[in-house]
């Protein structure tokens, strides 16, 4: 993957910022003193700066550098996405992927995370969704949908498990049908990961040890 991230950041040093601003909707700040171009991006509620001639990405809040699979979807979504073509439905991830061993993938990385985090505690998901200013959506079960990207939507569905009754929980994580024009299996996985990962970290916010 690094060999194809350095090759995306030389993409993104030639191509116009005016070109990525108005399909991205980001921000581009021009260098500046012993600052270079820059990007502000953002992924659900956290914002990154995407220094174009440093190729680096930080998380604006902490200057932590981003961590591989997000600094690839940035420069995907930075470099490929198009709004030309209308949003028509959604991709369920576990429907959309054919592959047995990123099915697998998924389901380790994706949703046990998640329903080991809400999957008796539907009210908790409920609260951390609201405070990522998630969109409630009628999709079956609680659903939500954030802003992944600025212009691409990413949701979550749970059922809430039963104890009493031995009902297990049960959980999917869908994007724009869109996004498979730009993301590949492989990176939808890694974006839905992703999403979990944001919505955990503002879980703690809400439940500080």
């Amino acid at each position: 993957m690094e060999r194809e991230t350095d090759e995306l950041f030389r993409v993104l040093y030639d191509r116009p910022p005016s070109d990525v601003v108005k399909r991205c909707g980001v921000v581009f700040i021009p260098r500046r003193d012993e600052k270079g171009d820059r990007y502000l991006v953002n992924l659900l509620n956290e914002t990154y700066v995407v220094d174009v001639q440093k190729w680096d990405i930080r998380e604006a809040e902490t200057e932590q550098v981003a961590d591989e699979k997000v600094t690839h979807l940035i420069l995907k979504y930075l470099l490929r996405w198009s709004p030309a073509s209308k949003r028509g439905g959604w991709i369920i991830l576990n429907k959309f992927l054919r592959d047995s061993q990123l099915i697998n993938e998924y389901e380790k990385r994706v949703i046990r995370p998640l329903l080991d985090a809400f999957g008796y505690d539907v009210q908790t998901f409920e609260s951390v969704c609201r405070f990522m200013n998630g969109q409630r959506e009628k999709m079956g079960g609680i659903s939500f949908s954030f802003d992944f990207f600025p212009a691409v939507k990413g949701g979550i569905q749970l059922w809430g498990g039963e104890q009493s009754t031995y009902k297990p929980p049960s959980a999917n994580v869908l994007f724009e049908d869109r996004a498979s024009s730009v993301f590949d299996g492989c990176e939808l996985v890694d974006a839905a990961e992703t999403l979990v990962t944001v919505v955990l970290k503002n879980r703690k916010k809400l439940r500080p040890k």
